[in-house]
């Protein structure tokens, strides 16, 4: 048995390449010791090494960092209270939900005020009319994020899934 150096793969990562022509189906990890190693690009990326019964053999695992987008928010008028959303749902000002031109429905985002570090969870069950902003929350999430005054905030949106 030869000590190998094995990067681990996380389910659902198609673009990683491996190189060198690393067989990764025919040793087995019979033991391992590992390091988290932060990237510009992934969350992290796991160094595992351990004793595989053929010498070389790699596999890489790591988790892709989430797309984050920038731009402003907006929240609801009022009148919209008690409207069908696009969902179908009906609109509540107390709820946690948010109209985006893109994202699919159902899709919960992180929504975070750049200017006071706050931050909230908002479901997408709405799309949005012509605007210059990239979401519209519900007064209850503005509240949370500080922005009812002004009417609008400087954000980074956070696809959680």
């Amino acid at each position: 048995m030869n000590k190998t150096i094995a990067f681990l793969m996380v389910i659902g990562l198609s673009s990683l390449a491996f190189k060198h022509g690393l067989n990764t189906t025919s040793s087995t990890l019979v033991s391992f010791s590992y390091t988290a190693v932060d990237t510009p690009v992934l969350d992290s990326v796991i160094i595992a090494t351990g004793i595989a019964d053929k010498p070389a053999d790699s596999i890489v695992v790591a988790k892709p960092k989430s797309k984050i987008t920038y731009g402003s928010a907006s929240y609801y008028h009022d009148k919209f209270e008690g409207r069908k959303t696009s969902t179908g749902e009906v609109f509540r000002q107390k709820g946690y939900t948010a109209a985006h031109r893109s994202l699919p429905m159902g899709t919960k985002v992180k929504v975070t005020n750049l200017n006071n570090g706050k931050f909230v969870i908002v479901r997408v069950n709405d799309r949005m009319g012509r605007s210059n902003h990239q979401i519209d929350l519900t007064k209850a999430a503005a509240k949370d994020l500080g922005f009812v005054q002004s009417g609008h905030a400087r954000v980074s949106i956070e696809v959680i899934k």
